[in-house]
């Protein structure tokens, strides 16, 4: 009777010569079947929340909501003297007789005449920009507005009651009325007005609503 003796030597002659091949051909299949088991579960199975994430839609995040934009309050200067009269007013073409100067020429404000010591009032909320004594136009005050719009008061006393840097409201008491405006001392006591946007001299009336022309 033939035994098997011859087929089992071969095999484990087999097994023996080419064991390294079959041991990593073995450690790459079971990397292979990891690979597969992972993408399975991660494809097919509950994803976990990002923390402090919402489960319920985890390839949709909610975006940030923009934060609501601030309402732009209108420009509507109010009256920066509450008293007297409105003397010369704005004029960029026609020439009006101006009693300091003795000749006519263009007048770019508008002086509001008031005794002296009178409340000078800043027409609409903003920042103090600068405050200045000179000779030609006294002590004068610039606050500026939104939309780069800026507002001038010339001719005050030299008792100002803000600073520079100082935020201003509608209506706020910034100064009072002199006769410190040598350019215009002729005409007394009084706030020579202006209004300027991006740097240029523009008509008050642009936003001063209440004021007849």
């Amino acid at each position: 009777m033939k035994t098997n003796k011859g087929f089992g030597s071969s095999v484990a002659g087999f097994l023996k010569k080419n064991i390294y091949y079959i041991l990593l051909f073995i450690c790459i299949a079971a990397i292979a079947a990891m690979i597969v088991v992972a993408v399975v579960l991660n494809n097919g199975g509950p994803s976990l929340p990002e923390e402090g994430g919402n489960n319920n839609n985890n390839n949709h995040k909610e975006q940030p909501k923009d934060p609501e934009t601030p309402a732009v309050k209108p420009m509507v200067f109010s009256l920066p003297v509450r008293e007297g009269s409105v003397g010369v007013g704005y004029s960029a073409t026609e020439f009006v007789w101006l009693d300091t100067q003795l000749r006519y020429q263009i007048h770019r404000g508008i002086d509001f005449i008031a005794p002296a010591g009178t409340s000078v009032y800043a027409v609409f909320d903003g920042k103090v920009k600068s405050i200045n004594t000179n000779i030609l136009d006294g002590t004068v005050i610039v606050i500026s507005h939104q939309d780069g719009v800026e507002s001038v008061y010339k001719s005050l006393d030299t008792n100002v009651k803000v600073r520079v840097g100082d935020t201003v409201k509608t209506n706020d008491v910034i100064g009072y009325v002199s006769n410190s405006m040598m350019y215009e001392v002729a005409v007394g006591a009084h706030l020579h007005f202006e209004v300027t946007k991006d740097g240029k001299l523009i008509d008050p009336h642009t936003y001063l609503k209440s004021l007849a022309k």
